[in-house]
């Protein structure tokens, strides 16, 4: 209630306009997000503090740039700044995720994710989201993020992966999402909307396809509602068509997308001491690199 009250006055301080007669109309989403019920369009408010480097990300990539006009997001409406942090204010986009419901339509999205991709091709370096470092090229970036398998790898499979990765030299550096899951993607007006950009940086384009497993290629699925399985091939080649690189192998692509997100997921595992995925990305990588 605290919080909640605490809201409502800067809000009525800062942006009037938009501020609830009443603290019950602001219902807790999560734990640093809120909603505010208004009859024609509700209001989506993040409590984002000093040291939350994910939101402040967020705020500063709206800030600067993302474009509603460009791709389907919920407009930054405004943000309210004080000793505690910054109070986002968004448009609450009415709709649901794709999850468990029209599944079917998540091709669309990498459609639309394809054409905002080309709209910010950057000349700047990559930085790795694997490494969080920063690289004068995408081949320096896949040259330093495929060591961190070597305490779990020979140096011909070292090789072997950086020989898959080799293909994704012909994507380019773009403004990424960074975590493109069903969970994110809103249907909202019979339209696909991009939601929780905490992610974002400049990178590789083919990061965001990290969440696509083909399991005809590898029937070792990486366990979470997240991964996008069925819908994984026409996805991808629905992005490659979006981005102009339709004649791309779709399989070699995937292939190289999958042992991507392996690295990832190792880097996590290895960071929060998961042993148990540690064990999993190993016998995923050898499953990837034995049917390449």
């Amino acid at each position: 209630m605290i919080v909640k009250q605490k809201i409502k006055q800067l809000l009525l301080s800062e942006m009037p306009d938009i501020a609830p007669n009443s603290v019950s109309e602001i219902e807790r989403i999560q734990e640093n997000s809120f909603r505010i019920y208004r009859q024609v369009d509700s209001i989506f408010l993040k409590w984002i503090k000093h040291n939350d480097i994910k939101g402040q990300n967020e705020i500063q990539k709206y800030l600067n740039s993302l474009n509603p006009d460009e791709i389907c997001i919920p407009r930054l409406l405004g943000q309210i700044r004080n000793e505690d942090g910054i109070l986002g204010v968004w448009e609450y986009l009415d709709g649901s995720d794709l999850r468990e419901n029209n599944r079917s339509r998540i091709p669309e999205a990498f459609r639309a994710l394809g054409a905002f991709h080309l709209r910010h091709v950057s000349q700047t370096g990559a930085e790795s989201e694997i490494t969080n470092s920063i690289h004068a090229s995408i081949s320096d970036m896949l040259d330093y993020e495929v060591r961190i398998i070597s305490k779990i790898s020979s140096d011909s499979m070292i090789q072997d992966c950086r020989d898959i990765l080799r293909i994704l030299e012909s994507g380019f550096v773009t403004l990424t999402h960074g975590d493109i899951h069903p969970g994110n993607l809103i249907l909202s007006r019979d339209r696909i909307c991009f939601v929780d950009w905490g992610y974002s940086r400049y990178t590789l384009n083919f990061s965001d396809l990290g969440y696509l497993w083909d399991r005809d290629i590898c029937n070792e699925v990486p366990e979470g509602w997240w991964m996008i399985k069925e819908a994984a091939r026409d996805s991808l080649q629905t992005y490659l068509d979006a981005i102009e690189k339709g004649s791309l192998s779709l399989r070699e692509l995937m292939l190289a997308v999958m042992i991507r997100s392996q690295l990832y997921s190792y880097s996590n595992a290895i960071r929060n001491e998961l042993k148990d995925a540690i064990i999993g990305c190993r016998k995923r990588l050898n499953c990837l690199i034995r049917v390449s």
